[in-house]
């Protein structure tokens, strides 16, 4: 079995909690125009999709059977299994389950996952083209960006970063020996850019607002590049176990990200509205939000181990 990167798993961790926190807003009355919203929304997702290229390598070398095969058991499967219990949650919660909530379940239900798996599958075709590797990538991206609906769950900007992290596994040597360097311009570049979500790249978008593009671009790599920087340099200069305990934590990812959309986007916020009157936006942004992102991983992790256990719903919850 390969070795473990711990500042990857790390970074997968603050991925996962940054997405908990981001949805935590939902019950919040800052809502999403909070800066701290703003920052996150940035760059987390993208963060997410290089890592997962970094980590593609393996699977793009596969037989197309074997391949296909694997990547539906590992995103697809989970993603049905949570769609239903999304729908089963609502159900109870709410005492219905209305026909235009399963209606984007159904086309939009654990987003990411289904992105994921659309860049794996087209990597795979592209990656068996001929010409130079460089040239294919940038045709592929040419071309996700022209085709017609390439933006469906936001598949052309992620594969921007999915072989941004495929590449970056080339460089690894490069970046572990300028990671200072990279960490600061990573730094300068985040604070320079407008942080806000990514907005979706349609022909409109890209052909008559031509900046949207190259500037959340850059808000989206320089807020991974800085996180994966500092996070390597923390493991550099500190030593002890609690890394590998929370490295541990980044490594069920997948489980977190489909249970918190099950208990706290369909359960707890539903469940729970916090105003100004309450708490001041101030906490509710830099604190409360926060907390509520770190207690849902904890929760959500607990749970993950304990489905570990069985061999169904490792197979259907954990992508195993």
């Amino acid at each position: 079995m390969p070795k473990r990167i711990a500042y990857l798993d790390l970074a997968k961790l603050w991925a996962i909690f940054l997405v908990c926190t981001g949805h935590a807003f939902q019950m919040l009355s800052v809502g999403d125009g909070a800066v701290v919203w703003r920052m996150l929304y940035t760059f987390h997702m993208a963060l997410f999709m290089l890592m997962c290229g970094y980590f593609s390598h393996h699977a793009l070398t596969m037989p197309f059977g074997a391949f296909v095969k694997k990547k539906a058991l590992q995103l697809l499967v989970p993603t049905v299994a949570y769609v239903c219990l999304n729908l089963l949650a609502t159900r109870v919660v709410t005492g219905g389950c209305p026909v235009g909530f399963i209606h984007n379940e159904a086309i939009g239900g654990m987003w990411f996952l289904r992105t994921l798996f659309a860049c794996y599958l087209y990597a795979w075709l592209v990656l068996r083209l001929p010409g130079a590797l460089w040239l294919r990538i940038v045709g592929s991206i040419v071309v996700a960006l022209l085709f017609p609906h390439g933006y469906y769950l936001q598949f052309n900007y992620m594969l921007i970063f999915f072989w941004l992290g495929y590449v970056m596994k080339d460089y690894d040597g490069w970046l572990k020996a300028h990671v200072g360097g990279v960490t600061a311009a990573s730094a300068v570049g985040f604070l320079l850019v407008p942080w806000r979500g990514p907005a979706v790249l349609t022909h409109d978008v890209l052909f008559h607002d031509p900046l949207q593009l190259p500037v959340q671009f850059v808000g989206g790599l320089s807020g991974a590049l800085l996180s994966i920087g500092l996070l390597m340099l923390v493991c550099r200069l500190f030593r002890g176990g609690w890394k590998d305990r929370l490295a541990d934590v980044g490594r069920y990812t997948l489980a977190i990200y489909g249970l918190q959309g099950v208990l706290l986007e369909n359960v707890v916020v539903r469940l729970a509205n916090i105003d100004a009157a309450v708490c001041p936006a101030g906490v509710q942004q830099f604190v409360v939000a926060p907390a509520i992102g770190a207690a849902t991983v904890a929760v959500c992790y607990g749970i993950a181990r304990i489905m570990k256990k069985n061999k169904v719903t490792a197979k259907v919850m954990l992508g195993g």
